[in-house]
């Protein structure tokens, strides 16, 4: 016989194995944002660098221009 547990909003009572599954549902979609968290990361990371040595390009073009 399955263990019940107490649903606090509206006082239904839901098995263990629903529990998991809800929980399981939960991590999946959880490892599924950090992957794409990840992949997000490392693109702002790559546009970050490519944008701080363009920069550092513009001010070397400009310190020509002045002179």
């Amino acid at each position: 016989m399955e263990n019940k547990i107490k649903k606090k909003e509206n006082n239904q009572l839901i098995t263990e194995s629903e529990v998991e599954s809800k929980l399981h549902i939960l991590v999946e979609g959880q490892t599924t944002n950090s992957k794409q968290l990840k992949a997000i990361r490392n693109y702002l990371q790559k546009e970050f660098i490519g944008l701080a040595l363009r920069n550092e390009e513009l001010l070397k073009s400009n310190d020509q221009l002045k002179q």
